[in-house]
């Protein structure tokens, strides 16, 4: 399994957690392997009806896979605000949520885990 820290590194660790390959993605959602590979590398945006059908395919809330695609808003401005965005806080990772928190979602939502 590889380790890709970005905004599609949901899809990438529940494909890989899943052992699927990505023309098994490409295949459940009827798209060619190529958009499929541009959506995991980032050259494509996840819209909202796509999180919907990835959701679905991996049984996990679609908004996991849209997170990091949240804008930012900084109101903490001006003098002695020290001006930077406040992030979620994670020793484990620098997005706030870490591949073993993925996995752990991903399994315990599997069938037959009810």
């Amino acid at each position: 399994m590889s380790i890709a820290y970005g905004p599609n590194f949901v899809l990438i660790t529940a494909r890989e957690c899943c052992e699927l390959k990505a023309e098994d993605i490409a295949e459940k959602l009827e798209i060619p392997l190529s958009d499929y590979e541009d959506i995991e590398s980032g050259a494509k945006q996840i819209t909202s009806d796509l999180a919907q059908k990835l959701g679905q395919i991996f049984n996990i809330t679609p908004e996991l896979f849209m997170y990091r695609m949240a804008e930012t808003i900084n109101y903490n401005t001006g003098q002695g605000s020290h001006s930077g965005p406040i992030y979620t806080y994670n020793n484990h990772s620098i997005w706030g949520i870490d591949k073993t928190q993925i996995e752990k979602i991903i399994k315990g939502n599997s069938p037959g885990k009810q």
